[in-house]
C-alpha cells in the first residue's frame, strides 16, 4: 500500500507570478493523497486552490496562523 504526498512551495508572495492554475492542473493529472501548499499568501489564490481541492475530493484544512504570522500561509 503506497500513500502520495505532495508538499509544495508555491511562493505566494503578493508580488510574484500566479501558478495557482499551472498547479491545480497538475494535482488534477497526479491526484496525490494528500497535498499541502505553502506560502498560499494572497487571499484570492487561497481560495481559488481551496475551490479545487475540494471540487476534486479533498478535505481542505487552513492553518489557524493569522494571529502568529504577519500573513495567513497555506492549506
Amino acid at each position: 500500500m503506497f500513500l502520495t504526498v505532495l508538499t509544495y512551495n508555491t511562493h505566494g508572495l503578493p508580488w510574484s507570478r500566479d501558478t495557482s492554475v499551472e498547479i491545480c492542473e497538475w494535482l488534477k493529472e497526479r491526484r496525490p493523497q494528500v497535498v499541502c501548499l505553502q506560502e498560499v499568501f494572497v487571499e484570492a489564490n487561497r481560495q481559488y486552490y481551496k475551490e479545487h481541492l475540494e471540487r476534486n475530493g479533498y478535505r481542505v484544512c487552513v492553518p489557524r496562523d493569522g494571529g502568529v504570522a504577519l500573513v495567513t500561509s497555506g492549506l
